[in-house]
């Protein structure tokens, strides 16, 4: 907590009150909450003399949302209630960990017993290491007799609506200035336009060259944006985020001038922008819905490095609705068993005969029907939880297994495919571990599959996490290998039992002979190096006499079978293939 405090005094506003209070004057003021983000748990570490806080705490909350819900529903604003909710909101705050914004700031004005109070909020996001959740550390500070002591409310209220940073207006000023704009450009008929600007990859920029240089980014962002959209609103939301409020037409030509000027700030590395734009001209729409809906749209198209700009539009509702609904709806999916798990045959080319499975996860809603995995699983990625999902499947394949052995079946190892994020978020080893321990099943008869990409983002933490896996005596495969740019490297620096080919190499492979001189120089090289290969997507006899012929050791595809559940279809194929 200490830490946490640290951080949070050092925030530029809070230095321009803090001589103001003693420290115990500071602290009546001040309420503090620690919240379990991942769990919805919420607990009160200090509340100072706010008496309002006090009352409805006292009614006995230890879920976050409803404790939320019930400060919102008693606290005494105007337009700004739907934001400040959103400022707060968990599954916001999630997201906004997952993106690198781990702390924001928010100012309002309040009815507190029919007096206004001036507030101050802020808050702390980090993960803990002991048990794998996110936490928010919030903080509530009524400064209303520091603003009462300045010459004006009014001159105050300017000096804290600009940020020392960039010298642009902040999140603040937007606040109150936004929704002007708006009403404004409606009475005179035109169209406004927000775009959100968001520096790819700022974080790790910030992380590898230091703090100076990425100060000394923004400043440039500021200017150019400054430069670029001189007659219009530019406001400094937070960390790398942007916001542009204009009538303008030329935007997109001016977004690509912007684009151009940051790509070449820096001689060291390559910076991407990214501008999300919503477009509107409807009387009831909220400039902050608006703003959201802008940011929406950068955000959809990180890490698609051909894409510079997106605007928002039906596709992205229905996709931000269904993300919602997945973040949602995980729990709930794996207690009505919504959440299966089909597996897919894996066949050695010596014999001929069934070897393994890959267990893959399938989603039949009662909802959206079948969802595809693509969806769900980059959105509990982005959510930090995708956790759940892999010790779902971890556990059901332990369980089959050991209902396969008590049916008098001789099992076969099975696959699973595990996310970067398993690892951040908890002791996956040990999860496994227990998992085949309280089903009394063999370690050999679950192999942990890593993709080249998940490597590449914590070498030296994956490499630590598959040493553990080996040496607790579990296979670990290297999925989709030849997809990435990284791969020869990789398998200099990581042991792996078995290399998984990406099923593009069997995309179009009678008619591309390189493909086939490259799939038998990529067994031959995993041969010297002592690792077995198996191959992916294998649809005809013809690629799998090839495969037989080069030596790779198994194969995997449609010829042999698609993925079915553990059912009367999945038992026939698996006796057949095993006499």
């Amino acid at each position: 907590m200490q830490k946490v405090m640290l951080n949070w005094i050092e925030n530029p506003r809070f230095q321009e009150i803090i001589s103001f209070y003693s420290d115990k004057h500071l602290l009546e003021h001040l309420a503090m909450f620690k919240v379990n983000l991942t769990n919805d748990m919420v607990d009160v570490v200090h509340i100072g003399h706010m008496e309002n806080f006090k009352n409805i705490i006292n009614s006995g909350y230890s879920s976050y949302e409803n404790l939320l819900y019930k400060i919102m529903n008693n606290l005494d604003l105007l337009s700004e209630k739907e934001e400040i909710s959103l400022f707060f909101d968990r599954r916001i705050l999630m997201h906004r960990f997952c993106q690198g914004q781990i702390n924001d700031e928010i100012e309002f004005i309040c009815l507190f017993n029919t007096v206004f109070r001036w507030v101050h909020c802020d808050y702390l996001l980090l993960d803990s290491k002991d048990d794998g959740c996110i936490y928010a550390y919030i903080f509530v500070f009524d400064m209303s007799d520091y603003i009462k002591k300045q010459e004006t409310i009014k001159d105050t209220a300017i000096e804290s609506e600009i940020d020392s940073l960039t010298g642009l207006p902040n999140r603040l000023f937007f606040r109150s200035v936004a929704p002007e704009i708006l009403k404004k450009n409606i009475k005179k008929g035109k169209k406004t336009s927000f775009v959100h600007f968001d520096i790819e990859n700022f974080k790790a920029f910030n992380e590898k060259y230091g703090a100076n240089s990425g100060d000394k980014l923004l400043k440039f962002m500021g200017e150019v944006l400054s430069n670029v959209f001189s007659e219009c609103l530019v406001s400094h939301l937070s960390q790398d985020h942007f916001m542009v409020v204009t009538s303008e037409n030329d935007i997109i030509s001016k977004i690509e001038d912007i684009h151009n000027c940051i790509a070449d700030f820096s001689k060291l590395e390559y910076i991407e922008v990214k501008a999300g734009i919503f477009e509107t001209k409807d009387e009831e729409l909220d400039a902050f819905v608006a703003s959201d809906r802008a940011k929406i749209a950068a955000d959809s198209i990180k890490n698609k490095y051909t894409e510079v700009y997106r605007f928002f539009d039906e596709e992205l509702v229905n996709i931000v609705t269904k993300q919602k609904y997945i973040v949602d709806n995980i729990d709930n999916a794996i207690k009505r068993k919504d959440l299966r798990v089909y597996y897919q045959p894996v066949f050695c080319t010596k014999t001929g005969t069934l070897c393994g499975f890959e267990a893959l996860s399938r989603w039949k809603d009662p909802t959206y029907g079948f969802l595809s995995p693509a969806d769900y699983i980059v959105t509990l990625e982005e959510y930090r939880l995708i956790h759940k999902l892999d010790q779902f499947m971890i556990k059901s394949i332990c369980r089959d297994i050991r209902f396969m052995l008590d049916e008098g079946f001789k099992a076969v190892p099975v696959s699973v495919n595990l996310s970067r994020i398993d690892f951040e978020l908890g002791d996956m080893v040990t999860y496994l571990d227990k998992c085949v321990e309280k089903y009394n099943i063999d370690k050999s008869l679950v192999h942990v599959e890593i993709t080249e990409t998940v490597l590449m983002e914590n070498p030296n933490d994956l490499k630590f996490q598959i040493e553990k896996f080996q040496n607790r005596g579990f296979e670990v495969w290297m999925d989709d290998f030849g997809s990435g740019y990284s791969s020869f490297n990789v398998l200099k620096d990581f042991d792996f039992d078995m290399l998984k080919i990406d099923m593009l190499f069997m995309k179009d492979f009678e008619k591309n002979k390189k493909a086939k001189k490259i799939l038998a120089a990529i067994v031959e090289m995993a041969k010297t190096i002592g690792i077995s290969t198996v191959a992916e997507g294998v649809e005809t006899q013809e690629q799998f006499e090839f495969l037989r012929t080069v030596g790779c050791d198994r194969a995997q595809g449609y010829l042999f079978g698609k993925p079915t559940p553990m059912n009367d279809e999945f038992f026939d194929f698996f006796t057949k293939t095993m006499r």
